[in-house]
C-alpha cells in the first residue's frame, strides 16, 4: 500500500499542475495524515478536487472529486459536489460515489476567523467491493494567517459500514492544518 499512496501522491502533484490547483491543504494528527489538492478545472466554475489520508493502522483512502463552488460574502463560500473514492485496510477494500457539500462561514467583527465543514454520503447503491456506505462529517475553525495560508483546527469522522453490516471508522478525532492557496 506505501507504493500506491507514492503513486498518489505524484498523481496528486502532476494532476494538480495541470488543473492550475488553487490549494493545498495538509492535516495531521497523531494517528493519520491527509493531503487534499483542489483547483478549478476551467472557467465555467467547475472544480476538482484529489486527495489522499494514510491512517497509521494501515487505512488508506483516497479520492477524486468534482464541484461548484459559490462565494458569499468575503471569507465565506459553499460548494455542492460528489466525489469516487477507494478504500482499503487490512481484510476490508472498497470503492465508490459519494454526494454531499461543504462551507466556510467567516465570521462577522473577526477578520480572518471562520467555520469550515464538510458532509458526504455514500449509500449501498453506489458501493461496490466490501463496502456497503460511506459517511464523511468534519468541522473546523480556520484562522487566515496570511492572505494565502490558512490554518485550522478540527473534528473528522470517517465510517464506512461493510457487507456483513458491521461499521468501520476509518479515521476519527482531532486535527491540526494548513491550506496554502495559490
Amino acid at each position: 500500500m506505501k507504493s500506491v499512496l507514492l503513486m498518489f501522491s505524484v498523481l496528486l502533484v502532476t494532476v494538480g499542475m495541470h488543473a492550475h490547483a488553487s490549494s493545498l491543504d495538509i492535516n495531521l494528527r497523531d494517528e493519520a495524515i491527509r493531503m487534499t489538492i483542489r483547483g478549478p478545472v476551467n472557467q465555467t466554475g467547475l472544480n476538482m478536487s484529489l486527495s489522499g489520508l494514510h491512517h497509521e493502522n494501515d487505512k488508506d483512502l483516497i479520492a477524486a472529486g468534482v464541484s461548484v463552488v459559490e462565494e458569499m460574502e468575503a471569507g465565506s463560500y459553499v460548494g455542492v459536489g460528489g466525489k469516487l473514492y477507494a478504500f482499503d485496510a487490512n481484510s476490508v477494500d472498497g470503492l465508490g460515489i459519494a454526494l454531499g457539500g461543504f462551507f466556510r462561514y467567516g465570521l462577522p467583527g473577526i477578520p480572518g476567523l471562520g467555520l469550515g465543514g464538510q458532509l458526504f454520503y455514500g449509500p449501498d447503491v453506489v458501493s461496490f467491493d466490501d463496502v456497503k456506505q460511506y459517511i464523511e462529517t468534519e468541522l473546523r475553525l480556520e484562522y487566515e494567517l496570511l492572505t494565502q495560508a490558512i490554518i485550522y483546527t478540527g473534528y473528522r469522522h470517517i465510517t464506512i459500514k461493510m457487507d456483513n453490516n458491521s461499521k468501520g471508522r476509518v479515521d476519527s478525532g482531532l486535527h491540526f492544518g494548513l491550506r496554502l492557496m495559490y
